[in-house]
């Protein structure tokens, strides 16, 4: 994640006034990033547990980066592969063999599949996802000495019509290559 300082540095400030501010841009730019390509940059340790499907392959709804442990109803499992196969980040396990995820559900209860694992798409943020993180960062906080309100369309005093600003193309162009695409 950049820091404060480095964000300052963009902006060409060196006022420390503003840091809690630039500090909650940075956080702020960084969710609005991964809210718009669906998926968290920096993985976390985490237990997330799952309705076992009917079939062989269970969709993981996020990235997995790596797995620690898989369990059915408590039980360890290992006969399982990864989508896609080998490193991560993986989006579905499909058992393999004959196996069925759900195939050992007793007492008419449904079975539960629980994965341990680090969820996100990697350790660190990528370079250019860094980038985009203090360019729209930079962006937003430039947004706050603006006195028109741009939410809307406004008619300037020539007649013109100044449409509202959008997410900036630049940082729209680094992060779209990353939208996560449904299987």
């Amino acid at each position: 994640m950049p820091t404060v300082e480095e964000l300052r540095e963009y902006l060409g400030i060196t006022a420390t006034g503003d840091d809690g501010l630039l500090d909650g841009l940075l956080r702020t730019a960084l969710a609005i990033i991964e809210a718009r390509v669906d998926r968290r940059f920096m993985a976390v340790t985490e237990t997330r547990t799952f309705d076992a499907p009917d079939g062989d392959r269970l969709d993981l709804g996020g990235d997995l980066l790596e797995i620690v442990t898989v369990a059915l109803d408590e039980a360890a499992v290992t006969d399982y592969v990864t989508s896609p196969r080998g490193s991560g980040p993986f989006y579905a396990l499909r058992r393999s063999g004959v196996a069925r995820w759900a195939g050992t559900a007793t007492w008419g209860s449904p079975s539960t599949v629980t994965i341990t694992g680090r969820w996100g798409y990697s350790e660190s943020l990528p370079d250019d996802i860094r980038h985009a993180v203090l360019r729209l960062a930079a962006f937003l906080y430039r947004q706050k000495d603006t006195s028109a309100d741009l939410d809307r369309p406004l008619m300037a005093e020539s007649g013109h019509i100044i449409l509202p600003g959008r997410f900036p193309a630049d940082v729209a162009a680094i992060v779209d290559r990353y939208r996560k695409v449904s299987w």
